[in-house]
């Protein structure tokens, strides 16, 4: 469950990530939806609220936190029940 929780965090801190450098061009929602593969009303509910209150830094550092959590883990630094928990509280600071 650990190592999905990770997969899971990176996934969603890259989709937030494309999503915002995809606003920051003034494409429209139904350009975005259909770039990221997402639905349309996924893209205006769920993720255009957050990306629009968070600037691309911190996205960015979100996300190589988990790159960093998901490469520590795979190679054997850090057991992966305590990478997830590092990165959550990490992302939460």
């Amino acid at each position: 469950p650990s190592q999905v929780i990770l997969t899971l965090l990176q996934r969603e801190y890259s989709r937030l990530q494309q999503i915002r450098e995809l606003q920051e061009q003034k494409l429209p929602e139904a350009e975005i939806a259909k770039r990221t593969g997402l639905s349309p009303w996924i893209v205006r509910k769920n993720y255009l609220p957050v990306t629009r209150g968070m600037d691309t830094g911190r996205l960015e550092r979100s996300l190589q936190l988990c790159l960093q959590a998901d490469q520590d883990y795979k190679s054997g630094k850090i057991d992966a029940g305590i990478a997830a928990e590092m990165t959550i509280i990490r992302l939460c600071g």
